[in-house]
């Protein structure tokens, strides 16, 4: 409940900070640094509440059930890498291990040698669908795992759970088509989001990082390049679009804060001016009362309209 009346907070705030960049340049002696998102700070803020006898967070889901949700298992392994950077404690680096353990048992193998690690509203796994954002956040975990232990069991698996960037979306892939212009996109679910795009270049890039395989590094340039060529797409005029599927959905203003933070942190690691001239003009529409409050109205219409239909 904390949590929901922060994000409707952020309606009312012109520098919303529920999203927060870490510091790139802060000194560390692994081959890949601090997460470009600080998830520090929930640790301390009641956002990890409930956890199971391994102690591996869960979070209601849609039917209030406690599950082992993917991407919130992902931040709390964020959030003690950051800690396990600033402290060297060892419980810290546990956690990390921990939820990469809990990853690779979760995820399923396919035949072109793949790892996949679906999302699910149960821990029943019985409705999973494919999501470029839970390989990419669990690629990025398990390339942390490896940096704390030097087990290659980790490495190997997150090498496999980036097969799925050079497949098309389905039961092997999670590469799919802008449908404005074609720019190949990795996709959440069958939709073009734009956040979950981003959450999966950070994983290409951090296992890029730790492996030098040439062929990561290009899924990682071409899903930079989507980004630049598409961004525009995603804005319209006030806000920015959390999809591009039709009807678009706008994004509310977490997401949108979320964008500005991912876009910031996409233009550091790729040199793109564009990714951070977007930013900026994603930042300034959250500063207008006007835009914020018109935003808000379209999504609760988009919210109504989803109910609906």
């Amino acid at each position: 409940m904390r949590d929901l009346f922060e994000k409707f907070k952020m309606y009312f705030k012109a520098m919303p900070d529920y999203w927060k960049l870490t510091d790139p340049d802060k000194l560390h002696k692994y081959p890949i640094g601090y997460y470009p998102l600080s998830f520090r700070d929930r640790l301390y803020q009641g956002h990890y509440i409930d956890f199971d006898a391994e102690g591996l967070p869960m979070f209601p889901s849609r039917t209030g059930e406690l599950v082992h949700f993917c991407t919130g298992m992902c931040s709390f392994a964020f959030a003690h890498w950051e800690e396990f950077l600033n402290t060297g404690d060892s419980v810290n680096a546990g956690h990390v291990l921990k939820v990469a353990d809990y990853l690779i048992k979760m995820a399923e193998p396919r035949s072109n040698g793949s790892l996949m690690i679906l999302d699910y509203d149960s821990d029943k796994r019985d409705n999973g669908v494919t999501c470029g954002m839970n390989q990419g956040e669990s690629i990025s975990v398990l390339c942390r795992a490896y940096c704390i232990s030097n087990n290659r069991n980790y490495l190997d698996a997150a090498k496999k759970m980036a097969i799925s960037f050079g497949e098309d979306y389905g039961h092997d892939g999670v590469r799919g088509y802008l449908e404005p212009n074609g720019a190949p996109w990795y996709l959440e679910g069958g939709k073009m989001i734009l956040n979950g795009h981003n959450y999966s270049l950070f994983g290409l890039r951090d296992l890029y990082a730790v492996s030098g395989e040439r062929w990561v590094k290009e899924y990682l340039e071409t899903g930079i390049k989507s980004v630049v060529e598409s961004i525009h797409f995603f804005d319209n005029g006030y806000w920015s679009w959390y999809w591009l599927n039709k009807p678009h959905y706008i994004a509310s203003a977490m997401y949108h804060n979320l964008h500005v933070c991912q876009l910031k942190a996409l233009a550091r690691l790729s040199g793109e001016d564009k990714l951070s001239i977007y930013a900026d003009r994603f930042a300034g529409y959250a500063q207008s009362p006007i835009k914020r409050t018109r935003a808000g109205i379209a999504m609760l219409f988009a919210k109504i309209r989803k109910k609906l239909f």
